[in-house]
């Protein structure tokens, strides 16, 4: 199918601006925030861009990106007033002055207007040295040839549907933006609660050197948290970094979050290294994550699939690995990994499921591999020892080798759901799921830091006895959750287990 201008002239300028977002998506622009009501004076979405340098090294360059739905041309005038959104961006999304300003418009310039904009570059100073282009409707249509899929997110009427469906659940969404400027971490929070017109923006700067202590800090608590027998030393421990992490929510978001009860929260952020999940309140005794049903988006991710609805409910179930050595490194058994496959698989197959069970020496990467090939699963669920190391190795221990998560699945992966029942941490677990989104999964379940083997198991039948209830992911998560501290107070691998994609999916 080849797209037209008169195409895509036939959307509503919201949409527009959504499929300007995807296009970045497409193009390797990474932390895509559209910028929706809270706009910044006519700048509709902020993104980056990594630049390599001559001298081999990256630098993330910031975009600032203005969408502009027309029939007509840009005339001259119309120009002149799109060259001054940049020159007083908002401090709150711009706290560094955009790098690149992109015209994005379903129309043509005039000649003139064309001029206007290129005379603009080579008056760089006058517009904070920023640098101006243009994708026009002809762009924007060549761009859009080369991904068909996209513009049909916005005319399948399934898709519709489902957003219709969750409207009518309490959501609320916190978008959370990192950027340093000089020596200061500058954190802009913006929070909106999706049942009013309710939207709050704040910033928060520290000094670079008290956030880098901060991750610091949770970097510390998430080597701790996973040692069963707990010291009351570790349970202070834990509340401490989580006030710490409250800290950085300016107060006027905090007491809006604090007030909210029995809501979904899609927490969306560039900063991954700080676990939001576990900012604690102790006037109420509670963690962000215990308040909300919490599922992560990255920036730049849409969460535009919804669980694909296979012939029948089908589940693939890796577990109970027999490792042989690998690498000159021996790797222990897990003794829960098998009652964690069997009470899974139970649950599953009496809730109508066809699991597939893939363990002991016959969990290797061919046979894994060659059912990919042959079946396709709403869920996959790996119980294995997992390997993270960030920008070293990452995978997870099969039975003859360790399997890089970039190779784990295959590339037509129907949208399916991952539970990664091991352990990882923080960014490696936000790389992967980044990686597995982009092969179609609908989301990632997993572990941002350290997890005993009965954790990890009590965890998971916990999970999917809700999920089976019809229950969305993020009940089922929050559920599984709060059981685990009720029955196992002296354990606290609850705390690392998240969710990356949209809460408010069901399976079932």
């Amino acid at each position: 199918m080849s797209f037209k201008i008169e195409d895509i002239r036939n959307l509503t300028p919201k949409q527009f601006e959504q499929l300007t977002a995807r296009l970045l998506q497409e193009q390797g622009f990474r932390n895509i925030l559209p910028l929706g009501a809270s706009g910044d004076e006519g700048i509709d979405i902020r993104a980056e861009w990594i630049e390599e340098l001559p001298t081999g090294g990256m630098r993330p360059t910031i975009w600032a990106v203005q969408c502009k739905r027309y029939n007509n041309s840009i005339s001259p005038s119309e120009a002149r007033q799109i060259l001054e959104a940049v020159i007083e961006p908002s401090p709150d999304f711009f706290p560094i002055p955009p790098d690149f300003f992109l015209l994005v418009t379903s129309a043509e310039l005039t000649n003139q207007a064309k001029r206007i904009i290129e005379r603009a570059n080579f008056q760089r100073g006058k517009y904070q040295g920023c640098r101006f282009i243009v994708w026009d409707g002809i762009d924007v249509v060549t761009k859009l040839n080369e991904h068909p899929e996209i513009f049909t997110l916005f005319t399948r009427v399934e898709a519709k549907e489902e957003v219709n469906r969750v409207e009518q659940l309490n959501k609320i969404s916190l978008t959370i933006i990192f950027d340093q400027v000089k020596d200061d971490a500058v954190l802009t929070f913006i929070y909106e609660h999706g049942q009013s017109p309710t939207s709050i923006m704040s910033k928060a700067v520290i000094s670079q050197s008290a956030f880098e202590e901060i991750k610091k800090q949770c970097q510390i608590l998430s080597t701790r948290l996973s040692v069963p027998s707990y010291s009351n030393e570790t349970v202070i421990q834990l509340k401490n970094v989580g006030q710490l992490i409250s800290s950085l929510i300016p107060n006027d978001i905090k007491d809006s979050l604090w007030r909210g009860q029995d809501a979904y929260m899609r927490l969306t952020s560039n900063v991954h290294e700080i676990p939001f999940e576990l900012a604690y309140n102790p006037s109420i005794e509670k963690f962000l994550g215990s308040l909300y049903k919490i599922g992560r988006v990255q920036l730049s991710a849409f969460p535009i699939k919804g669980l694909q609805r296979l012939d029948g409910l089908s589940m693939l179930v890796i577990g109970d690995i027999k490792p042989n050595p690998i690498e000159g490194i021996s790797i222990p058994e897990l003794p829960f990994s098998k009652a964690e496959v069997e009470a899974i698989s139970d649950i599953l197959t009496r809730k109508g499921f066809r699991v597939r069970v893939l363990n002991g020496a016959e969990a290797t990467f061919m046979n894994l591999q060659r059912i990919f090939n042959s079946e396709e699963f709403q869920i996959i669920h790996f119980s294995a020892h997992g390997i993270s190391q960030a920008g070293v190795l990452s995978g997870l221990v099969l039975a003859d080798r360790i399997v890089k998560y970039d190779e784990l699945l295959p590339a037509n992966l129907p949208p399916s759901l991952i539970v990664l029942s091991a352990c990882s941490s923080g960014v490696v677990l936000n790389e992967v799921a980044i990686q597995f989104i982009e092969h179609g999964a609908i989301g990632l379940i997993g572990f941002i830091g350290p997890v005993t083997d009965n954790a990890a198991e009590f965890l998971a039948v916990k999970f999917y006895e809700a999920l089976a209830k019809g229950e969305t992911l993020g009940n089922a998560l929050q559920i599984a959750r709060e059981t685990f501290r009720a029955q196992l107070s002296d354990d606290f691998s609850w705390a690392s287990f998240v969710l990356f994609g949209d809460p408010t999916i069901t399976v079932v």
